[in-house]
């Protein structure tokens, strides 16, 4: 299986845009436009731009029996993502579906249910999810979940629903860790919920990066690392949330200042810590 088709859980967003640039030398513009679209996920702009200029280079591919399905499903998902031609996009990624491209598969289901350049078409979405995630794909798997936790256009099941949530999270999606790990938290499986929104967070996951961050300052599920609370609130600076900063301040009151510049390290912060060390010996 193409590395790409997981979520790259714990990849930074430069690793990511260079696995791209890595495919793209190497002559692989599906791989390498499928890491720019993880990228991008991941709010790069720079992700963006490789995308654009990637477009008219995949139109060349369209008619390869071999390389065309993927390509076309990259495409299409470009369309999406750049808000180019809608009619379009539903085009190219209804061809890669009917050949079995299961990451066409959710972005034409997400068309479908969102009811984009087509009519609302809730069940036919859950076909294209269906499939997609008996393929494998991890988006299609999690909006199976969410369809069977919350009866959209299938009955409510509640085995349904953490069977498909299970297979995203597998495949790493942030969503459907956190999801799971909620999970896990309402049982007071504590160690199982705190692994998965680890997972959740190590993938981008705003929310979850919050919960690890409180759950290594309590010691819930994992061993009490302050160290780690403030690498991880801290690393919510990454995803442009700044909410954390005045609770990493707050735990690095009761730290070293050798501690405070290794969680900024880990979270590639370390201008952040360096301003709560000159706030703490200010006050």
């Amino acid at each position: 299986m193409e590395a790409w088709r997981k979520f790259p859980v714990g990849k930074s967003v430069p690793s990511i845009i260079e696995s791209g640039d890595t495919a793209l030398h190497d002559g692989d513009l599906v791989a390498a436009g499928n890491w720019y679209v993880h990228a991008w996920r991941l709010g790069s702009a720079e992700a963006s731009e490789k995308l654009r200029s990637l477009a008219p280079r995949l139109e060349e591919l369209l008619d390869d029996p071999a390389s065309g399905p993927g390509a076309s499903a990259l495409l299409g998902g470009i369309h999406l993502i750049l808000n180019l031609a809608i009619e379009r996009a539903f085009s190219l990624l209804l061809s890669a579906a009917q050949a079995d491209a299961p990451e066409a598969m959710h972005g034409l289901g997400f068309m479908l249910a969102e009811g984009m350049g087509v009519p609302t078409d809730r069940a036919a979405a859950n076909e294209w999810f269906r499939r997609g995630a008996e393929l494998g794909d991890g988006f299609c798997a999690y909006n199976m979940a969410l369809a069977a936790r919350d009866g959209l256009g299938v009955p409510q099941d509640r085995t349904q629903f953490l069977k498909y949530l299970r297979v995203a999270a597998v495949r790493g999606i942030p969503e459907a860790c956190a999801l799971l790990a909620d999970q896990h938290n309402t049982q007071n499986e504590e160690e199982d919920a705190f692994k998965w929104y680890l997972v959740a967070a190590r993938g981008g996951h705003v929310p979850a990066m919050w919960v690890v961050a409180a759950r290594y300052e309590a010691g819930l599920g994992v061993a009490q690392d302050a160290v780690m609370a403030v690498r991880w609130l801290l690393e919510m600076m990454n995803r442009g949330n700044g909410d954390g900063f005045h609770e990493a301040l707050r735990i690095a009151r009761g730290m070293s200042a050798e501690d405070v510049r290794r969680a900024g390290e880990m979270a590639g912060r370390t201008e952040d810590a360096e301003a709560i060390l000159s706030v703490v010996a200010n006050t």
